[in-house]
């Protein structure tokens, strides 16, 4: 987020693409940023907690209940790369 507000700061135009929870942790810095008119735009994608059988808001390491829902997480990752492949491509 530093990094976008540094690059925004001087004139490129910034995609954060996250999912809905991590979009809540920095919502109000980028939301400041955003309305002082840097040229910063937030893209969320649906983590898929269901498919990977991890609970809802199971999106960031640190709110896994145990270690031993690393694998299920790793698979809800890799299930966001087709998704996030196509926002790259448009």
């Amino acid at each position: 987020v530093d990094i976008a507000r540094l690059l925004a700061q001087r004139g490129v135009t910034i995609t954060i693409v996250t999912t809905p929870h991590n979009a809540g942790r920095f919502k109000n810095v980028l939301s400041r940023a955003i309305d002082s008119g840097l040229p910063i735009n937030i893209v969320q994608v649906k983590f898929p907690h269901q498919e990977a059988g991890l609970s809802e808001g199971q999106e960031n390491v640190d709110l896994l209940d145990s270690l031993g829902l690393m694998t299920p997480f790793m698979k809800a990752c890799k299930v966001l790369e087709e998704p996030v492949q196509k926002l790259m491509e448009e």
